[in-house]
Order: structure tokens, then C-alpha cells, then sequence
């Protein structure tokens, strides 16, 4: 109180280099009435041990600069990409320019599009739990939440947007006024598990194992935090993707994301990590008017030049929020583009291609576009290849690249490709997964026939599966089957069970192929091109059904049954045009 009431007092401060404390002095001001001096009242300080033995052996002078130096203000967070360049200011809370460091050699660590201090609690999830099962996953959770709050009032941040994906990759959401995001980051967000999971045909809970009130009742939606970002193209919002559980708290075992990362949590437990990153074409078009039941409006262009700047202002968004596109350029189809995006390890990739496809269709709504993944069977093909490596535990060595001139692909490589190769029928209704989007796969369309066979080769963009070994990350593989109206959680999850077949069962169909003169008694997987006979190829393959498990196959199953049921070649048009735009 004293201290309080007088705010000119006179001190001084002798620092005791032994005992690590300073003494001060307090002379209280001479008053007029009276001139008598009065003692200086003494009390100790406590003073923080700094590397004690560093403060005995500097002076008084030094120690007062240092304790300057602590007080220095906050410097704003500031989020890195995968190659160590940080991310614009998104925050806007940074008045000076940064310097950006040089652009280092990719050495394989898994970086995550996150900010310093987020990480580093992250990373204490992989510290052993002293105080109990779960009592530090909910500290370092209710830390992070706190953050964001902390980010979200700074950014004036008026809405958050709860983001699942469905069955086909498509953003099923929720939107929360900001003020109830602390609550609902912890405890979750509940849903109707028919919205998530959509079906034609839900009086009959076909898609439900279990029965009817499990597929009526509510799921729960749990942030992944790390996923949060404030969207460049909408106003004071934000998003963060989200798992889904059942009311109990078991993950819903049908969910394309959680199967995505259960099947790189087993390809971690063998002692890899998969680099991987998606390659998008899609179409823009301009008002979408349906001249009648088989023509849509034109694209809007054909040129590039002419869609410069929206591709610009759409990958300033992108790397804002932390999808690092690669490269952009206009594509074989009119009005159409490509997209390429920087490989990322485990399921950012997936996080990444779900992002885009989502966000560039309510970017080019406001300058009046449609952009459009979809597929139709006159010419229009938007392909979604998924380029793909393997990586040491460590994430410092590429086991697909072999250090030898005369060989493509290590063992590792040779056995994961033989396992592509090995299920290739039944990968592809889940990588294409509609019925025009499988058309692609015939080259020339004269007498199609039933089935065609799974290919491979060195650098050639016409097979199957494409094996480059050119630009920093080494040897990777092309999975070209892929379409862009699939789901890229499923992609990747199918692709990382066909391939850890081949590494379990030391696949080798190379050996096979070579051991034969005859090309015409080789066995060579087929590839289906009707979607109910890849869908019968699923069925009967053991390997992927369990891997997937057999909660999703039924779901799966009964829906694109289900599809082909009602399916017309226009109504699928229009549910496309409706649905993938």
C-alpha cells in the first residue's frame, strides 16, 4: 500500500552475487515538516535462477542489460509450409516486413502447416502420461483450445465451421458462432449420422450392420485442431476438419477419414512414413444453365490468361491457409485446369486435396464460376492422380529410390507396386468411383471390351501405374487410376492397403514376369470397366475388405449398388452438376 501511495520513492538495488538476491533500498521523500532523516526500509527481492553460474561472473551492468532484454514484446506466431518458408502474416498482427530464409534441400522431416507453440504441445502428446490415462491429452487440448480462442478474438473471428467428409469426399458441416467454440472444441459438435453418412434408401438401413436406430441416432464431431485455419474466402470465418464418433465415443467405423488414418498408422508401425500429394484437374464454367437433359453451358474459357487471375487470388488463398499448391496450368479440355500440389507426409495430403476441392468452389462463386470435378462421357475427364513415395521412420531416406543406374525401383518398391498391381480390380471402384469417371481408362473407345489389363512403366504417362524418379523427392509412383470426384481419403487409404499387402506378403509379380518367355501365359491383373464388376472384385478380394473393414464395405457396397439401380446416364449428369460443383 505504501509502495502504492508514493509514487516518486527512491530506490536503489545492490545485487548479492552469493545468494543470488538483490537488496533494495526505499528512501521515502524529505518532507518539508520534517527534516528529520529516517532510516531506508530493507527488503529482499526474489530473483530467478538464469544459469546461476553465468550470473556470478557477470557485473551488476550486465545483469540489468539482460533483464531489459526479457522484456521484449510478443512476436506474432507465424505458421511454416513444408519447406520451411514461413506462410504470409494471415494474422495481421505483423506491422514489419519478414525476411524469408533461402529455400533448404527437402530433407524428409514431417512438418505440420501449424503454428511454433501449437506444435510444440502436439509434440508432447508422445511423452509418456504420469498423471493417468488421458490426463494429458486433455491439458495439451484444452492448451491449444485456448490459443485458438485467444486467435479468434484477436481476428475478430464471428463463425467457425465444423467440416466432416462423406462418403465422396464432400464437406458436411456445421457452423458455430464463434463465442461457443471453446465448448464445442472439447466436447464436440453433434450431428445426424444420416447426413453424414447419405443414402437413398434409409427406411431399410441397408448401409447399417448394426439396425436401424444406430443409422437415426446422432454422431459427434471432434476437432482435429491442428486443422484450424481462418478462410481467405469468406467473411470472419474459420474451419477445422473434424473426426466422427458414435455417442459412446467409439469412431464411426465407416468414416473415409478415419480410415485413412488408421491405414498409415499401420504403415507407421512397419517403419514407413508415405510422402504423397494429389495432382487435380477441373473444369470452370461460367453460369450453369441446363439447356436440356444432355447439354450444360459451355466453359467459360479456354485459355489460361483468361482465368490468370482468379487462379492467382486462389492460390494466394490456398497458401494462407496452408495448401501448398505446387504449380498451375491449363489442361487438355476447354476451360479445364490442372493443379499440382507439394507432397506432404500421412494424411495432410488427403487434409489438403479436401480443403481445395471445397474452397475453390466458393472462391469461384464469387466471381460468378463454377468450378466442377466432374466426369461426364462425351470428353470430359477430370483425373485426380495421386503421386506417392515411401519414406524411412525418420523421413530422411526415400525407399523407393534405388541408388543403382540399372534398377527403377528398390525391393520395397517392387513389392509395393506388385501389391497396386495384385488388387488393381478392386482399387479401382474405389479410386473411380462413378460410373463415367471409369471411361477414361480406354484409350481409344472402338469395341471397348470388358476389362483391361494393369500397367506399369518408367516414365510413362499411359499406364496404370507411373514411376518417375526425377526432382527433389526421388523415386515416387503414379497412381493413374485415380479420378478427381473421388474421395481423397479413400484414396489414400486404398492405395496404402493394396501397397502394404505386397511389402506383408513379399509380392514380386517382376519375378513372375520375367521368368516367362510366353507374354500369353502371364497372369496380368484386370482391370474392370464396368463399375458393378469392379464392385464384385471388391467383394471377393479378402485383403482389402479387411483392411478397409467390413463396416465400410457393406456401407460401400449398398450405395453404389444402390446408384446403379436408378442410375440413367443423364440423371447421373445432373446429380453430378448438382452435387460435384
Amino acid at each position: 500500500m505504501f509502495l502504492k501511495e508514493s509514487p516518486i520513492i527512491h530506490q536503489k538495488t545492490k545485487y548479492n552475487p552469493k545468494t543470488s538476491t538483490t537488496t533494495t533500498l526505499i528512501h521515502p521523500p524529505k518532507r518539508i515538516e520534517n527534516k528529520r532523516e529516517k532510516p531506508g526500509l530493507t527488503f529482499e527481492t526474489f530473483r530467478p535462477h538464469f544459469v546461476k553460474d553465468i550470473q556470478k561472473q557477470q557485473s551488476a551492468n550486465v545483469e540489468s542489460q539482460k533483464e531489459e532484454q526479457l522484456i521484449q514484446p510478443i512476436q506474432p506466431i507465424q505458421a511454416f509450409n513444408g519447406n520451411q518458408t514461413p506462410i504470409p502474416d494471415k494474422l495481421g498482427i505483423a506491422s514489419e516486413a519478414k525476411s524469408e530464409p533461402p529455400a533448404t534441400e527437402f530433407t524428409g522431416k514431417e512438418l505440420n502447416i501449424f503454428q511454433p507453440m501449437y506444435t510444440k504441445i502436439l509434440a508432447r502428446s508422445k511423452e509418456p502420461d504420469p498423471g493417468g490415462e488421458g490426463v494429458q491429452d486433455s491439458y495439451r487440448s484444452n492448451t491449444i483450445v485456448e490459443c485458438l480462442r485467444q486467435q479468434i478474438t484477436r481476428e475478430d473471428i464471428r463463425f467457425v465451421r465444423f467440416e466432416a467428409p462423406d462418403l465422396h469426399g464432400m464437406s458436411r458441416s456445421k457452423t458455430i458462432p464463434a463465442r461457443f467454440f471453446q465448448d464445442k472444441a472439447v466436447n464436440g459438435i453433434c450431428m445426424p449420422r444420416n447426413y453424414l453418412e447419405v443414402t437413398l434408401d434409409s427406411k431399410n438401413h441397408e448401409v447399417d450392420i448394426i439396425g436401424p436406430k444406430p443409422f437415426h441416432s446422432d454422431i459427434v464431431l471432434k476437432p482435429d485442431l491442428q486443422t484450424f485455419q481462418v478462410l481467405p474466402w469468406t467473411e470472419k470465418t474459420s474451419r477445422v476438419i473434424c473426426d466422427s464418433f458414435t455417442l459412446l465415443g467409439n469412431p464411426v467405423l465407416t468414416s473415409p477419414r478415419f480410415l485413412a488414418k488408421r491405414l498409415l498408422s499401420q504403415l507407421q508401425e512397419r517403419g514407413f512414413l508415405l510422402s504423397s500429394a494429389f495432382i487435380y484437374e477441373f473444369c470452370i464454367f461460367g453460369v450453369a444453365e441446363i439447356i436440356n437433359s444432355k447439354t450444360i453451358s459451355f466453359p467459360a474459357a479456354t485459355l489460361l490468361s483468361d482465368h490468370q487471375v482468379f487462379m492467382q487470388e486462389l492460390l494466394d488463398g490456398m497458401y494462407y491457409i496452408g495448401v501448398n499448391i505446387e504449380s498451375f496450368s491449363s489442361s487438355s479440355s476447354p476451360g479445364q485446369m490442372e493443379v499440382s500440389f507439394l507432397s506432404e507426409y500421412g494424411l495432410t495430403a488427403a487434409d489438403n486435396a479436401f480443403t481445395f476441392k471445397t474452397g475453390i468452389k466458393e472462391a469461384a462463386k464469387k466471381q460468378d464460376y463454377i468450378a466442377s470435378f466432374y466426369t461426364d462421357s462425351v470428353g470430359f475427364h477430370s483425373s485426380g492422380v495421386l503421386s506417392h513415395s515411401l519414406w524411412d521412420i525418420t523421413g530422411s531416406k526415400n525407399v523407393f529410390h534405388s541408388e543403382s543406374d540399372e534398377e527403377f525401383l528398390t525391393d520395397i518398391g517392387k513389392k509395393w507396386l506388385s501389391g497396386l498391381l495384385q488388387h488393381s480390380a478392386a482399387l479401382s471402384c474405389l479410386v473411380a468411383p462413378g460410373v463415367a469417371c471409369r471411361k477414361h481408362f480406354l484409350k481409344n473407345g472402338k469395341d471397348p471390351p470388358n476389362c483391361i489389363c494393369a500397367t506399369w512403366g518408367f516414365d510413362n504417362n499411359t499406364c496404370s501405374y507411373n514411376i518417375k524418379s526425377h526432382g527433389r523427392n526421388g523415386t515416387y509412383i503414379e497412381n493413374m487410376l485415380c479420378s478427381a470426384t473421388a474421395n481423397p481419403y479413400l484414396v489414400l487409404a486404398a492405395t496404402v492397403a493394396a501397397g502394404l499387402d505386397g511389402i506383408r506378403r513379399g509380392l514380386d509379380l517382376f519375378e513372375e514376369t520375367n521368368s516367362h518367355k510366353n507374354v500369353a501365359e502371364l497372369k496380368v491383373p484386370l482391370i474392370p470397366l464396368k463399375l458393378e464388376d469392379a464392385l464384385s472384385a471388391l467383394e471377393e478380394d479378402t485383403c482389402m475388405r479387411e483392411s478397409l473393414g467390413e463396416p465400410f464395405i457393406h456401407y460401400f457396397m449398398t450405395m453404389k449398388r444402390f446408384e446403379l439401380e436408378i442410375d440413367e446416364g443423364e440423371t447421373e449428369r445432373n446429380k453430378f452438376l448438382e452435387y460435384f460443383v
